[in-house]
C-alpha cells in the first residue's frame, strides 16, 4: 500500500518538474529569438545610418 502510494507520488513529482522544465525551455528559447531578432534589426539600423 505505502510503495504503490510513493511510486505514484514519485511520477506526479517527476512529471511536475518535467512540465517545469519544457516551460522554462520553451521561454529561454523564444527569449533567445527575441534578443536575436532585436540584434538583427539593431544591426541593419546601424548599417543603415
Amino acid at each position: 500500500m505505502l510503495r504503490t502510494f510513493d511510486l505514484k507520488y514519485c511520477l506526479i513529482y517527476l512529471d511536475e518538474n518535467r512540465r517545469l522544465f519544457i516551460m522554462s525551455t520553451i521561454v529561454l528559447a523564444v527569449s533567445a529569438l527575441v534578443c536575436a531578432t532585436a540584434f538583427r534589426l539593431l544591426g541593419e539600423e546601424v548599417q543603415k545610418g
